[in-house]
């Protein structure tokens, strides 16, 4: 239910949005309007009222048109004046916080009003120097100058959006479609989002992190690049493509809290989704996927749990991303024969690798070794709970991915099981004992598409959960 909060909000959003459209149509119309008037119209017939009223004589002897003319050259020394200074004080603190190529390609849009107030100025000169024989001349040079203005107004209401999070991204992805992975560090939309992440991070600005994330994010579970998926084979320049996303985060992780780290799993997510589909590995020899998410600092245990809280969420759960990332990485990759190891046994893979960068990370906080193993056995336990629980909740309905999802995610808990158990440490046996009974009671459920409900019995571990 909307509330007077929410109706606030809607129009404001909208009135801004009408005042850009009516700037831009005010440009166009008085533009063409000028056109019409000054170069149009004194060469039609006169038995047009309208046409007839641009023809009249000036009296070359009246001061009227030189005063018009300054006074219209003078205000347009004044725009020009205000743009330089907004632009001044506004960039001055943009270049802090942006990419240098963003604040460059916000310049970009001054194009047009640069365009406008130069021909505007240039007609005002020569009907100046040279005296303008009819009134049409006159209101030409007024359209003009009415354009320019519109055209600032515009440019001065829509740069505050330019500059934000949110444009910022959505630029940043616009630049990088269509760019093979293995291209993407020598383009500027990477290097924007690269800084964005960075510096929101490091100023623990959560609003700013999430408008750059979840639309990176969407494309890297999708189909991002298919000339990759054609080969996928090592590749080095794309693994550090997807490694460096994160490439200066580490210094600031470690004092983030814990809402940065929820953020930033959903980035994992999605890299890791993304690194199955084109073949990275998880790890070369100096260098890990996760590096700069996972540090080698000292990570406070409830830090690495909202990173996994993120992850989880945004593969499993729906939400602020839309669909989830899984339900949306298979349903895009649908024409993948079924034995493609990408699929499950890929993603198994960087799974288990990430989970146990969070292990070693916990190992070096205060906590005993059996906390820690308790602590992992219940990061899966709720992964698991996560992937019978909401991802497949369209197969339960009966929709045209029943047969995709519960299998998919079924084959996933198996080989992810599998994995963790043969690399369990054995003196933590205990832990394991736990999470094999719990993996044992949801792969059951999602094996025979029972819809989640408290009247099965399955053991309530919302009292368990770090973050909801």
């Amino acid at each position: 239910m909307w509330t007077r909060l929410h109706v606030w909000r809607w129009l404001r959003t909208r009135a801004a949005q009408a005042m850009t459209w009516l700037c831009r149509v005010g440009v166009v119309a008085l533009f063409l309007g000028g056109i019409w008037a000054g170069w149009v119209a004194p060469r039609l017939d006169k038995k047009l009222p309208s046409v007839a009223a641009m023809q009249v004589s000036v009296d070359v002897h009246s001061q009227t048109p030189g005063v018009f003319l300054g006074a219209d050259l003078t205000t347009l020394g004044v725009l020009i004046a205000i743009i330089i200074g907004y632009n001044v004080a506004a960039f001055q603190v943009a270049a802090q916080t942006l990419s240098l190529s963003l604040v460059r390609a916000v310049l970009y849009t001054l194009v047009p009003f640069l365009g406008l107030w130069l021909a505007a100025t240039t007609i005002a000169m020569v009907y100046l120097l040279s005296p303008p024989p009819v009134v049409g001349d006159l209101y030409h040079t007024a359209c003009w100058f009415g354009s320019t203005a519109f055209a600032l107004i515009g440019y001065l209401l829509g740069l505050p959006s330019r500059l934000s999070g949110d444009y910022e991204a959505k630029w940043s992805v616009t630049n990088l479609r269509g760019v093979p992975i293995s291209e993407w560090e020598s383009t500027d939309g990477f290097t924007v989002l690269q800084t964005g992440i960075n510096t929101a991070v490091g100023r623990a600005d959560i609003g700013t992190l999430r408008m750059l994330v979840l639309p990176l994010a969407h494309v890297l579970s999708g189909r991002c690049d298919p000339m990759a998926e054609r080969s996928p084979t090592y590749n080095r320049a794309r693994f550090y493509a997807l490694r460096d996303l994160l490439a200066g985060c580490a210094p600031f992780v470690l004092l983030a809290p814990g809402a940065i780290w929820y953020v930033l799993g959903y980035l994992e997510a999605s890299i890791m989704l993304q690194a199955a589909a084109v073949g990275a590995p998880a790890s070369l020899q100096h260098a890990t996927l996760f590096d700069d998410a996972i540090p080698s600092g000292q990570a406070a245990p409830q830090n690495i749990v909202s990173l996994w809280a993120g992850l989880r969420h945004a593969m499993c759960r729906q939400g602020v991303q839309g669909t989830p990332y899984l339900r949306r990485f298979w349903r895009e990759h649908a024409d993948w024969p079924s034995n493609d190891e990408r699929r499950v046994k890929k993603l198994a893979d960087l799974f288990v690798y990430f989970h146990g960068a969070c292990w070693r990370q916990m190992a070096t906080s205060a906590l005993s070794p059996s906390e820690v193993a308790d602590q992992c056995a219940e990061l899966l336990s709720e992964f698991y709970r996560y992937l019978w629980q909401y991802l497949p909740q369209d197969a339960r309905s009966g929709s045209r991915e029943k047969a995709v999802f519960p299998k998919e995610a079924g084959d996933l808990m198996k080989e992810i099981q599998d994995r963790v158990s043969a690399q369990w440490p054995m003196d933590q046996k205990a832990a394991l004992d736990t999470l094999e009974l719990e993996y044992a009671t949801y792969k059951d459920r999602l094996d025979t598409h029972v819809a989640p409900s408290s009247a099965l019995g399955l053991p309530d571990k919302s009292s368990l959960r770090s973050l909801p």
